[in-house]
């Protein structure tokens, strides 16, 4: 076993759980994972489920995890708790579309904005 999957199979995955990483993943701090893992820095996520390739995560917590190539997430937490309609859907499955950039901001009420963006958007560049 290589010392990207020691890193990941540690924590909350039962034993049953599979998941299949790449030579080219990097992954850190992981608990609980499985699915696949293709070509992606992960660090500090846990979840139930991923799909990811040629994407980075970093400090996302939910259920389902499916990030598509050239997608980013980061500080995302997808709570079961949330009662929106969109929240509820969130905390089944985190999808990222490909090249995609979500981020979660935490106000000073404790509550999360999520900022969206795409990989195609250059704010320095001719936006208006």
């Amino acid at each position: 076993m290589s010392l990207q999957a020691s890193l990941v199979m540690t924590g909350t995955a039962n034993r049953t759980s599979m998941l299949v990483i790449d030579m080219f993943t990097s992954i850190l701090f992981c608990s609980g994972p499985a699915g696949h893992i293709k070509n992606c820095a992960i660090s500090n996520v846990r979840c139930k489920y991923i799909d990811a390739e040629d994407c980075v995560l970093i400090n996302v917590t939910a259920e389902r995890i499916v990030a598509r190539p050239g997608s980013i997430l980061y500080n995302l937490i997808e709570s079961q708790n949330d009662e929106s309609e969109e929240g509820i859907a969130a905390a089944t499955t985190t999808t990222a579309e490909p090249r995609e950039v979500r981020v979660g901001v935490f106000r000073e009420d404790g509550g999360m904005d999520v900022v969206h963006s795409s990989l195609d958007i250059d704010g320095g560049k001719d936006c208006c």
